[in-house]
């Protein structure tokens, strides 16, 4: 029976994802998040999944907010991927904000921020990318018990 498997993602697994975006047109982004290739090294991993989001897809994708380091290396990949164009331009000729990778950065409730994930922010922010903040909430730990609640 199909889905009583479960394992660990591989780059593989991450590659195939981003095939499935670029060809579907209901799929709109290429995200980190949704598969991590367990079978790369994790000090590179994201620079693995980097290559195969950018190689394998033209719609916009995420780039790793783990650390610093990541959030640099995810940054100077996509300035390669378009030579010539500054990277923290905030607007293009007509106007328009301009972003070439983005990505999201967990708060923890109320207010408290993983000095790791507020670092990659800073890198992301500094170059003009788009960041999406958004709180991480633990049921019983940092929000409340039920459901309902933890959702209001």
């Amino acid at each position: 029976m199909v889905g009583d498997e479960r394992r660990d993602g591989t780059l593989a697994d991450y590659e195939l994802m981003a095939k499935l975006v670029q060809h579907f047109p209901q799929l709109d982004m290429c995200t980190m998040p949704v598969i991590e290739a367990n079978d790369r090294p994790l000090d590179s991993r994201h620079l693995d999944m980097m290559l195969a989001a950018l190689t394998y897809t033209d719609k916009p994708v995420f780039g790793s907010a783990l650390s610093t380091a990541n959030a640099q290396d995810c940054v100077a990949m996509t300035e390669l991927l378009f030579p010539g164009v500054p990277i923290a331009q905030p607007a293009d000729a007509d106007g328009r904000p301009t972003a070439s990778v983005m990505t999201i950065v967990n708060v923890n409730s109320p207010l408290r921020y993983d000095d790791r994930m507020l670092e990659a922010l800073l890198v992301y922010a500094a170059t003009g990318q788009a960041v999406v903040v958004t709180p991480f909430l633990l049921m019983g730990a940092m929000a409340p018990v039920s459901t309902v609640a933890a959702l209001a």
